[in-house]
């Protein structure tokens, strides 16, 4: 079964972006709490210049363009909150912006071969080495796959590979991190 990766390419991309907006409650859980908001979110890193932003800008949440946006909400995935955002730089603010609050978690990990041990402090599971499993995926609903987070290892956003079909060839997302994967493969954890 194969999954896909999709994010900001941390080898290329130097940006460290944080909310300075009140509104960082909406989406900051792991909770679907359905909100709206009409006024852009605002996340701020004055230390780069606007072309130093990449197509998605991770910070825990994700904060993607809206030719991005369009694309995974084309396919009107599961637990997935919407918010209009912008990104405030050195030289500009940029607008057109969404943060994707992903609130869909999905019980994927593959615990026979994932390297996990369970921490002594608060008895939390510490997934070392991350494998998924492919019997559990084929059995999640497709829109429940289309953008997910992994019960147990939820640092990691994972996409159904149609999203990654859709953006391999394009120019748009070149600045990205792109990576189709099988189950049979180590799985990134962020």
């Amino acid at each position: 079964m194969e999954f896909s990766v999709i994010s900001e390419d941390f080898m290329r991309s130097s940006t460290a972006f944080q909310c300075v907006d009140s509104r960082e409650f909406f989406y900051s859980t792991n909770n679907y709490h359905p909100t709206t908001s009409e006024s852009s979110i605002k996340w701020e890193d004055k230390n780069i210049m606007s072309s130093m932003v990449h197509p998605i800008a991770d910070n825990g949440d994700i904060c993607v363009t809206k030719d991005l946006a369009e694309i995974i909400m084309s396919f009107d995935p599961y637990g997935v909150e919407v918010y209009p955002a912008s990104l405030v730089t050195k030289d500009e603010e940029i607008n057109n912006r969404y943060i994707l609050a992903i609130n869909n978690i999905q019980d994927v990990v593959d615990f026979d071969r994932s390297v996990v041990e369970k921490s002594p402090y608060n008895g939390d599971l510490i997934v070392h080495r991350l494998f998924l499993c492919s019997d559990k995926i084929s059995r999640i609903p497709f829109n429940k796959r289309i953008i997910y987070r992994s019960k147990d290892a939820d640092t990691a956003v994972f996409f159904a590979p149609e999203i990654f079909d859709l953006i391999k060839d394009d120019s748009r997302f070149a600045l990205l991190r792109k990576l189709k994967k099988n189950t049979k493969m180590r799985a990134p954890k962020f």
